[in-house]
C-alpha cells in the first residue's frame, strides 16, 4: 500500500467537505437569520465590522424560529462583551521592547504561567510572592481590579491553559505596540499578564459565541444574572456522555500498553528503551549543543507520557511507517518520533528553569524563554528520526507556528528573529490524535482514503471478535465490501453481518476528531447522511433479496430482516440513533459479541470509585440475535453514563463588571468515591467470594481482591480468573477466590 496525493472534486473541495454539502443542499427556499449567520454572509460580534443595527435588520428580515431570537439577543450581548475585551487590551501599557523581545518575552511569561502551575504545591504560598490556592495564580503585585478591571485571583491557569495558548495566537501574529524608554521587568511582566489573561478571556468568548452559532447556545438574563448555556440540551448531553466515555477509551488505551506509559519498568524495556530524544547539552565548545541518545530510564521519568508514539489510531496503523506523499522522506512514525523529541528537549529545558519564578529582572524573563537555532534543532532532530538535513526542516516547518490562523497546539514553535522558542505547555500537553490529521493533509495524503483504512480495520475486527464469540457458530461476516446489483441499479455495501434472520448493513465513517463547535456541527451533520445512506441501502437490500444473496454468497429468506447502522471511528456522538438508525463505534459493535459489559474501578486520587457490575447483553447464544437491535439503539456503554450527568455551574469572567455572568452545562461525574478505610473494612467483612472473570489493573503484588470482587454477587464454590495489568504486560492467574496476589490500584472498564 502507498499513500495517494489528495484528489480533489471538481469544485476543489475534499470527500468529506462534499459530504457535508450533500447533507446540507443550498436548494433551500429562504435561509434563517441563524443559517445566514454559519455561513458567514452575516457579521457575528466577533468581527469588528459588526453593525448592531445591521444585525437587527437582518434579524427582522430572515427570523423564522425561536433559535433565530435567541441567536440575535446573544450577538447583541457578546458584541458589548468582544468590544470590553478590545477594549482592555488597549489600555494595556506598550511594552518598552522592540518586537522580537516583545514575542520573546510573551512566551516567556506563558512558559513562566507553566512553570508556576506544574512546579509549585498548589495548597501554599511561595517563597517568590506566587500563591497557588486551587490552581488560581495570584500575585499580590497585581492583584484586585487592576488589571483593566479583571482580578488576577479569578483566572485559573490550569483551568484556562487551552484558552490561554489560543489566546497567544494574536500577539505572536501581530506587531505590538512598543514604547521608548528602559525596559523594566516588572513592568514588561506586569503587562505580559495582562494581555495573557485578557486574550485567554477573548478565546474564551469566542468558544462560547461558536457555541450559540454552532450548538445553539444563548444568552439570557435573570434579574442581575446573565446566564450562558445550552437551547438544545439533548446535544450538549449527546457530546458530554461520548466526549467523557471517548476520553476513557483513550485512558484505557493508554493503560493497556497501546499508547505507553513510561514509568513502566517492563514497558519502558519493550518500547523507550531504544528510541533516541534529548538527553542533554553540550556547552563544552562555548556553543551549546543538543545531546541525542537513546533514552534511558532517568530521562523517561521525566517525559511523564510517550503518549506521541502512540496516538495514531488504531485503523491508521498500515500507513504509519509509509513515506507521506509530498515529503518521502518523512512518516507519521517519524514525526511522532521527532515530536517526542520536542517534548524530551521541553523536560530538559523545564529542569533549567529557575526554581524562584519571581521576576525582578530581564534576564531572569528570559530564562524562561530559551531560544533555540534552527540549524542546532536540524542537527538534532536529523539524529534522533534519522532524516537528512532537509527532512528534518521539513519537519521544522510543520511545527513552526506562522500566522493567527495557525493552532498553536500543532504548531508551537514560536519564530523570534531568526530563532525558535517551544511553548513548553504544548508540547508537554497536547492531543496528537488531531495533530496527526493536520500532518497527514499538509503532506499531501488524501484524506478519503481513510475511509478504505476504516472500512477494513472495521471488518477485520469484526471478524475476529466473532471468531472468539460463542456467537461464532451463527453469524456470518464479510471480509471485503461488497456491491448489490440489479435492474442497472446498485447499492455499495461497507460491512455486512448475518445473523440467523437479521443483517446488519454497515455504513462505515472515518471522522475527523471534531474540536470546535462548528466541527461538531458537521460531524452530527456527516453522520445524519451516513444514517440516511444507511437507511437507503438496507431498503435496497430489502427490495433486492436475491441480488443481495447472489453478492453475499448468503441464503437469504423473505424472513430476513436488513437493519441498517452506521459504525464511526470517533467515539464522538455514538451510542445515540439518528432517524432510528442505530450509530455506534467499533468497540461497541465488536463488545455485543462477548455477550457482556464487565466493570470495574475508576481511579481517583487516593480513592476508588463505586463498583460497576457485569451488565449481560443476552442470556445465551439462541438468545443474542432477539437483543441486537436494542443493544445498538441504546448501548449500554453510554446509557449507564447518563446516571452520572450533572449540571455545572461555574462564573464566567466579564470585564464589563456589569453583572454575574454565568455558565450552565451538563457534565459526567464519576460515581461517589469510596474510601479507601471502606474497602479495607469489607476485605476483612466479607464472606470469601466466588469465581469470575475479572479484567484488573494493578501496580505490584500484594494485597487480595477476594472482597472486592464479591460484590458481583458470583456463585460459591466456584474459581475465578483475574487478569492483572501493569499497563503494558499481562499475567493471567488461576487462583483459587481469594488468593489473587496484586495490589489493588486500578481497574479497567472493559469496552466503553
Amino acid at each position: 500500500m502507498r499513500l495517494r496525493r489528495r484528489r480533489r472534486s471538481a469544485s476543489g473541495e475534499t470527500r468529506q467537505q462534499v459530504a457535508i454539502e450533500w447533507a446540507t443542499p443550498s436548494g433551500c427556499a429562504m435561509k434563517t437569520f441563524a443559517e445566514e449567520v454559519q455561513r458567514g454572509r452575516i457579521k457575528g460580534p466577533q468581527q469588528r465590522e459588526f453593525d448592531s443595527a445591521r444585525w437587527t435588520e437582518d434579524h427582522a428580515a430572515t427570523r423564522v424560529t425561536e433559535t433565530d431570537d435567541r441567536l440575535h439577543q446573544s450577538g447583541l450581548w457578546f458584541h458589548e462583551e468582544f468590544s470590553a475585551c478590545r477594549a482592555a487590551l488597549e489600555l494595556i501599557e506598550p511594552l518598552a521592547l522592540v518586537e522580537a523581545k516583545a514575542k520573546r518575552a510573551y512566551v516567556a511569561s506563558l512558559n513562566r504561567d507553566w512553570a508556576v502551575v506544574m512546579g509549585r504545591d498548589r495548597d501554599h504560598a511561595t517563597e517568590d510572592g506566587v500563591i497557588l490556592s486551587g490552581d488560581s495564580m495570584i500575585d499580590p503585585r497585581f492583584s484586585g481590579r487592576d488589571m483593566a478591571g479583571m482580578r488576577v485571583e479569578n483566572v485559573r491557569v490550569s483551568e484556562t491553559l487551552q484558552a490561554i495558548v489560543d489566546g497567544a495566537r494574536f500577539f505572536l501574529s501581530s506587531t505590538p505596540a512598543t514604547s521608548t524608554g528602559t525596559p523594566d521587568a516588572l513592568r514588561i511582566l506586569r503587562a505580559l499578564i495582562k494581555h495573557i489573561h485578557v486574550a485567554s478571556i477573548y478565546n474564551a468568548l469566542e468558544v462560547l459565541w461558536q457555541a450559540c452559532v454552532w450548538d445553539q447556545w444563548f444568552v439570557r438574563s435573570v434579574g442581575d444574572l446573565v446566564v450562558i448555556g445550552p437551547g438544545a440540551p439533548d446535544l450538549d448531553i449527546d457530546f458530554e456522555i461520548s466526549h467523557f466515555r471517548e476520553k476513557r477509551l483513550r485512558w484505557e488505551q493508554l493503560m493497556r500498553g497501546r499508547a505507553i506509559r513510561v514509568e513502566d519498568p517492563e514497558l519502558f524495556r519493550l518500547v523507550i528503551k531504544g528510541t533516541r530524544v534529548a538527553v542533554g547539552f553540550d556547552r563544552s565548545q562555548g556553543k551549546r549543543r543538543i545531546l541525542v541518545g537513546n533514552a534511558t530510564e532517568e530521562v523517561a521519568e521525566n517525559l511523564g507520557s510517550a503518549m506521541p508514539l502512540h496516538a495514531l489510531d488504531a485503523f491508521l496503523d498500515p500507513i504509519q511507517k509509509l513515506p507521506l506523499p509530498n515529503s518521502p522522506a518523512l512518516s507519521v512514525d517519524k514525526l511522532l518520533r521527532a515530536w517526542l523529541f520536542f517534548e524530551s528537549l521541553c523536560a530538559l529545558v523545564e529542569k533549567d528553569l529557575p526554581k524562584d519564578t519571581a521576576i525582578e529582572k530581564m534576564g531572569k524573563l528570559w530564562q524562561f524563554a530559551p531560544t533555540f537555532e534552527p540549524a542546532e534543532l536540524r542537527t538534532a532532530i536529523s539524529n534522533a528520526i534519522d532524516v537528512n538535513a532537509a527532512a528534518a526542516g521539513e519537519v521544522i516547518a510543520l511545527f513552526t507556528f506562522r500566522d493567527h490562523k495557525d493552532d498553536l497546539w500543532r504548531r508551537p514553535l514560536v519564530p523570534i528573529a531568526g530563532k525558535l522558542l517551544p511553548l513548553l505547555p504544548v508540547f508537554r500537553t497536547s492531543n496528537l490524535t488531531r495533530v496527526i490529521e493536520s500532518w497527514l493533509r499538509e503532506t499531501g495524503f488524501d484524506l478519503g482514503d481513510r475511509g478504505d483504512l476504516f472500512e477494513g480495520y472495521c471488518r477485520s475486527e469484526i471478524n475476529a471478535r466473532i471468531q472468539g464469540s460463542a456467537l461464532a457458530p451463527l453469524v456470518r461476516s464479510r471480509g471485503t465490501d461488497l456491491t448489490v446489483r440489479e435492474n442497472g441499479a446498485s447499492e455499495q455495501i461497507d460491512f455486512a453481518c448475518a445473523f440467523p434472520n437479521t443483517v446488519l448493513i454497515g455504513e462505515c465513517k472515518a471522522m475527523l476528531f471534531p474540536e470546535s463547535a462548528k466541527e461538531r456541527h458537521n460531524a452530527r451533520t456527516i453522520l445524519s447522511a451516513a444514517a440516511a445512506q444507511a437507511k437507503r441501502k438496507a431498503e435496497f437490500c430489502t427490495s433486492h433479496r436475491e441480488a443481495f444473496s447472489h453478492a453475499s454468497g448468503w441464503q437469504i429468506d423473505t424472513s430476513t430482516r436488513f437493519v441498517p447502522v452506521v459504525i464511526s471511528s470517533c467515539a464522538l456522538y455514538v451510542g445515540r440513533p439518528i432517524d432510528g438508525v442505530p450509530v455506534v463505534d467499533v468497540r461497541i459493535l465488536a463488545r455485543f459479541f462477548d455477550g457482556f459489559l464487565e466493570g470495574g474501578l475508576f481511579e481517583a486520587g487516593k480513592g476508588f470509585t463505586e463498583w460497576i457490575r457485569r451488565k449481560e447483553f443476552y442470556k445465551d447464544p439462541g438468545d443474542a440475535e432477539g437483543h441486537l437491535v436494542d443493544y445498538l439503539l441504546s448501548p449500554p456503554q453510554t446509557t449507564e453514563l447518563i446516571k452520572s450527568l450533572k449540571v455545572t455551574k461555574k462564573d464566567f469572567l466579564s470585564l464589563r463588571r456589569a453583572s454575574r455572568v454565568l455558565q450552565v452545562d451538563v457534565e459526567v461525574v464519576p460515581p461517589t468515591l469510596i474510601d479507601a478505610s471502606v474497602i479495607e473494612e469489607q476485605r476483612r467483612s466479607t464472606p470469601k467470594p466466588a469465581a469470575k472473570r475479572v479484567l484488573w489493573a494493578g501496580t505490584a503484588p500484594g494485597g487480595n481482591y477476594g472482597p472486592i470482587i464479591s460484590r458481583l454477587n458470583l456463585p460459591p464454590g466456584a474459581r475465578y480468573e483475574v487478569q492483572i495489568e501493569h499497563d503494558s504486560w499481562c499475567e493471567v492467574l488461576k487462583e483459587p477466590a481469594g488468593v489473587c496476589n496484586c495490589d489493588p490500584y486500578v481497574a479497567l472498564v472493559e469496552g466503553l
